[in-house]
């Protein structure tokens, strides 16, 4: 699978969803669901959408994804909420 590519204004509501969708997507090809991504990690899929209307992801659990999915599919800094200047 070949990640979409987020344009560096996009909001990070909306880049922190796209990411967490890719990710939904390769746990649930069919579906993309993400409350199997919130299953795959032993989390809530309230959690995962809280994660969405922050527009972050704390550390610790980006770290996960980012093990689990690669630097291709997500760029922990800007998850994190790092800028980039």
């Amino acid at each position: 699978m070949k990640p979409l590519p987020a344009p560096p204004d996009m909001n990070p509501t909306d880049f922190v969803s796209q990411t967490l969708r890719q990710c939904a997507l390769m746990v649930d090809p069919r579906y993309g669901r993400l409350s199997a991504l919130a299953e795959e990690f032993e989390l809530h899929e309230t959690t995962l959408n809280a994660w969405i209307l922050k527009g972050k992801i704390p550390r610790k659990p980006c770290r996960r994804l980012l093990k689990r999915f690669g630097r291709k599919f997500v760029d922990l800094d800007r998850l994190v909420g790092v800028d980039h200047e």
